[in-house]
C-alpha cells in the first residue's frame, strides 16, 4: 500500500483542524454550561425574593375577592329592604283607604 505524502499531510491537516474544531466546540459548550448555571442560579435567587410578594399578593387579591362578594350580598340585601319598604308603603296606604270606609 502506497500512500502518497501530500495525501498523508492533507490527512493530518484534517485531522488538526477537526481537533480544533472539537476543541472550540468543547469551549463553546463549557461557556454555555456556565452561562446556563449562572441563570439558573439567578433564577433561583429572584424565585426566592419574590415568594413573599407572591404570597402577599395572593392574600390581598382573596381579601378582594370576599369584598366583591360581600358587596354583592348586601346589595341584594338593600334590594329586599326596598321592596319590603315598597311593599309596606303600598299595605299602609290600603289600610288608610280602608280604614276611610
Amino acid at each position: 500500500m502506497v500512500v502518497s505524502v501530500t495525501g498523508m499531510d492533507s490527512l493530518g491537516d484534517r485531522a488538526a483542524k477537526m481537533r480544533e474544531a472539537l476543541q472550540k466546540s468543547q469551549t463553546i459548550t463549557d461557556n454555555v454550561v456556565s452561562i446556563l448555571g449562572s441563570f439558573d442560579s439567578r433564577l433561583s435567587a429572584l424565585e426566592t425574593a419574590m415568594r413573599p410578594t407572591q404570597i402577599r399578593t395572593h392574600s390581598i387579591r382573596k381579601a378582594h375577592e370576599n369584598i366583591d362578594r360581600t358587596l354583592k350580598a348586601a346589595e341584594v340585601i338593600l334590594a329586599q329592604f326596598d321592596i319590603s319598604r315598597q311593599v309596606g308603603s303600598i299595605g299602609y296606604q290600603n289600610f288608610a283607604l280602608l280604614s276611610c270606609f
